[in-house]
């Protein structure tokens, strides 16, 4: 009864591609146990396939990390540039204000971990995991993921804020990009500082702060650093010869 039930289910359901497969694997076993600790016997073990298909179809581990951050962080820079993109189109030309465009890269976030739960609980893991384990090359492939994103929310965020250099709009989109992760990959952080004020599972709310936090920051005077100070005297000192 139960083969012929099973038989009946593999007849309805799809099948699932071998890529696919290995990417799935790939992802739980990442999450779960990590990078550094995840073989490619493990994931082909849990996969089902052999050696060979991971070679075919990603070349090496570091391709399959790097295939497996593709397929998630892709549809969710995606979102958040098309939301940019409505942004902009609502104003006409003008700047989109600061904290309009924290929400577009903040609020994607949100529809992902409030989707499928299972998937939503993985990636989170994902992420914690990037941010825990010292691996610098694991980093850097996540970081690739992010290039288009950056280099296009620090030009918007120019367009908004003219006061500020293009060196510290860099850095405060870093410090930004950092505490979102933050706030969404180790709940456990959110919970222990805020000594259970703020539920890390109700992400709504805790976008909602934020996004009101990162505009803030974003939109703070400029730093008086030595540098600039001294970039100042020196003009000043031009000016006068």
């Amino acid at each position: 009864m139960i083969e012929s039930y099973s038989s009946i289910i593999r007849l309805i359901m799809p099948p699932v591609d071998t890529k696919t497969r290995i990417l799935d694997a790939a992802e739980q076993l990442f999450a779960r146990n990590g990078f550094s600790a995840t073989s490619l016997r493990t994931v082909i073990a849990a996969a089902g396939v052999n050696l060979a298909s991971v070679h075919y179809h990603f070349g090496s581990k570091e391709g399959l990390i790097e295939a497996v951050f593709a397929r998630r962080v892709g549809p969710l820079n995606e979102r958040r540039l098309a939301l940019l993109d409505q942004e902009r189109a609502r104003r006409r030309g003008r700047p989109v204000p600061v904290e309009r465009i924290v929400f577009t890269l903040v609020y994607p976030v949100v529809e992902l971990a409030t989707g499928d739960q299972a998937t939503s609980t993985r990636l989170m893991a994902l992420f914690g995991r990037i941010h825990s384990e010292p691996d610098e090359g694991v980093r850097l492939l996540l970081f690739k993921q992010f290039d288009v994103v950056r280099t296009r929310y620090v030009e918007e965020l120019a367009r908004a804020l003219p006061q500020l250099d293009r060196r510290e709009l860099a850095i405060r989109f870093q410090f930004s990009v950092g505490a979102m992760a933050a706030a969404f990959a180790d709940p456990a952080r959110v919970s222990y500082f805020t000594q259970g004020l703020v539920a890390p599972e109700d992400k709504e709310q805790v976008a909602a702060y934020l996004v009101t936090f990162l505009s803030a920051g974003l939109s703070a005077r400029p730093t008086r650093t030595a540098g600039s100070q001294k970039e100042k005297r020196a003009a000043r000192s031009a000016g006068r010869n």
